[in-house]
């Protein structure tokens, strides 16, 4: 049985998975895990190796039925699994396509249609995290095998919010890029810098900030997700001096998102520093999207941002 302060968290693979589960760690979890090695030697209140071929519905639902037995239910979902399958889209052949749809999408359905029957059945909501993969919004040469599953990945989870946030259950996706894994080995990062014509160390730093993403930077962000808190409540905002605000929208709107696009222009510097303070100190969230180019030019700044926790 479970706490009020327990969660029971479901990882499908390992890898970014490994990282999610130490990042949990200090959040009372449950931990059950595809492969038990992924979980020895981790602090946890408990966890358990519970051996699933996710491409075989019976064995998911028989796993996921041994999970709620077990602990009481499911809490948190992160389904990890993958395998890179490559080839020329007009030349592939068909079994390698449908293999990967098997393992890269109807896997990833088949793992949270059943965290769903349970997450409803017990009636306090869940959460769904799926690992979708770059290559869904920006796919690269004779990488279709394992891009289009992806991509129909990414759109599961958005459905799965539109059909199931009702019963109280968030679903999100990571677009995680380029990590070195098990999937992503040594072989492979050659092979892929070479597609796209790049060096390895550009590949592997081939994002606005040029740096190398991590496991475990990943692993963060799904740990994020999985914690995120149902709502935020945002303070009457007063606008400074000389700021025009705009007003629209209907009445039961109780929420705006802020975003700034950070890019050169010709005149002036670029960089509003009044309103950026302002934000700070009034800790407004807001979104900035920065230029490779901006970026560049704005070194000082771009370090302030990136400071702001």
């Amino acid at each position: 049985s479970r706490s009020k302060n327990d969660r029971a968290m479901v990882n499908v693979r390992h890898a970014v998975g490994l990282g999610s589960r130490r990042g949990l760690l200090e959040h009372h979890p449950v931990l059950v895990a595809r492969d038990v090695r992924g979980i020895r030697g981790l602090n946890v209140k408990s966890a358990v190796g519970n051996p699933c071929d996710v491409t075989d519905q019976a064995s998911v639902a028989r796993a996921f039925d041994a999970i709620a037995e077990k602990f009481g239910g499911v809490d948190i979902v992160v389904s990890n699994a993958g395998a890179a399958w490559q080839g020329r889209i007009g030349e592939v052949d068909e079994d390698t396509l449908r293999k990967s749809f098997e393992l890269n999408f109807f896997a990833h359905q088949s793992v949270a249609q059943n965290a769903v029957r349970i997450m409803k059945a017990q009636g306090t909501g869940g959460c769904l995290l799926f690992n979708t993969s770059k290559q869904a919004v920006n796919p690269g040469p004779d990488f279709g095998p394992y891009g289009l599953p992806k991509a129909a990945t990414m759109f599961l989870s958005r459905q799965y919010a539109v059909d199931h946030g009702a019963d109280g259950i968030r679903s999100n996706a990571v677009n995680a890029d380029r990590i070195r894994t098990g999937l992503l080995t040594d072989d492979m990062v050659a092979a892929r810098a070479k597609a796209r014509g790049l060096s390895e160390t550009d590949y592997m730093s081939g994002n606005l900030l040029k740096r190398e993403v991590t496991a475990e930077d990943v692993a963060e962000a799904f740990v994020f997700l999985a914690l995120a808190k149902k709502g935020h409540r945002i303070e009457p905002f007063k606008a400074p001096a000389g700021v025009q605000v705009i007003k629209s929208g209907a009445p039961s709107c109780k929420a705006v998102a802020l975003t700034f696009d950070l890019c050169p222009v010709r005149q002036g510097t670029g960089y509003d520093a009044a309103l950026v303070d302002y934000l700070i100190e009034h800790k407004i969230p807001a979104t900035f999207f920065a230029s490779g180019k901006w970026i560049d030019r704005h070194d000082p700044e771009m370090k302030k941002l990136l400071a702001v926790p």
